[in-house]
């Protein structure tokens, strides 16, 4: 009997370890383990990226695949099962909701982070701040200002953004600006052009030891909106006029690699990341401090 029992326990062993479920793929993985796809928009790709560098480091049987798309796209691309989870500068609408919905699907928010849009010209800009109604009469399709606007054709959130508090409800169906396919080319317009300003998001320029600014912050600068910087302190004081906000959208079940990535963004680590990159984590950490007042 009992050499019976070893016998079936051996025999079922072998066939979970034989079985192809448990293998790490997109679809058969777990928390810390498996393949998992995000998308997130442009501006958000490094803070994306060295945060599942990180997650993967922790998780050596994880990998992470980001790619940067916009809004929209990623948004596409969640429905369509081509990703697992994405990283976006704002809440979905209700008509994404209900498209959603008809798929039968529930989309599963979670705020990591508050961003911003920003302004950045070069050096050679004669002011360090500038007017809401400035930024609207260049974006207006009649406006006689001289100045340029320039945008990164991709980020349709922050201009979005940018546009619903300039004119309200009611917005142009034809604005002024040029756009560029990427960040290194609007930086180049940006330095040859000393009277253009480019609208990106924050979360590009924010972490002062990046690479790339630390490499041309002797030729940019960052504009001041309405005498205010936008930052982690101006973002947690409500003072900055263009806050975004960046959520994680998932469809998948807990017990997945996307819900395991999406919590450790949410989590101590992450949220110290979010930090590093100079903008305002949206979980603030306890601290518990113990002041001893007996004489050493």
């Amino acid at each position: 009997m009992h050499r019976f029992i070893f016998l079936a326990f051996t025999t079922a062993v072998c066939i979970n370890a034989c079985s192809p479920y448990f293998k790490n793929d997109r679809h058969d993985n777990s928390p810390t383990s498996g393949e998992l796809v995000v998308y997130c928009e442009p501006g958000l790709y490094e803070l994306t990226y060295y945060m599942a560098y990180t997650f993967m480091a922790q998780y050596p049987a994880a990998h992470v695949t980001v790619v940067a798309s916009s809004a929209e796209n990623a948004l596409q691309a969640l429905k369509t099962n081509a990703c697992e989870l994405i990283f976006i500068n704002r809440k979905l609408s209700p008509h994404e909701m209900h498209s959603f919905a008809k798929q039968q699907e529930i989309p599963k928010l979670s705020s990591i982070a508050h961003n911003a849009v920003a302004c950045v010209v070069s050096k050679q800009y004669p002011d360090t701040s500038i007017s809401l109604q400035k930024l609207q009469s260049i974006l207006q399709p009649l406006g006689i200002s001289k100045q340029t606007l320039i945008r990164v054709n991709t980020d349709q959130t922050v201009l979005n953004s940018l546009c619903t508090t300039l004119f309200k409800t009611q917005i142009p169906k034809s604005l002024k600006g040029v756009s560029k396919t990427d960040f290194k080319t609007l930086y180049e317009a940006l330095i040859t052009d000393p009277n253009a300003i480019g609208i990106i998001d924050f979360a590009q320029c924010a972490d002062r030891d990046d690479t790339l600014m630390r490499a041309l912050k002797t030729q940019l600068k960052i504009l001041a909106l309405e005498g205010v910087y936008p930052s982690a302190t101006s973002l947690k004081t409500n003072t900055y006029p263009l806050p975004l906000q960046v959520y994680t959208v998932r469809t998948t079940g807990d017990f997945t690699l996307a819900k395991g990535f999406e919590a450790f963004t949410a989590g101590p680590k992450g949220q110290w990341m979010v930090l590093k990159r100079g903008l305002l984590p949206a979980r603030q950490q306890e601290r518990n401090i113990q002041v001893h007042l007996e004489p050493l």
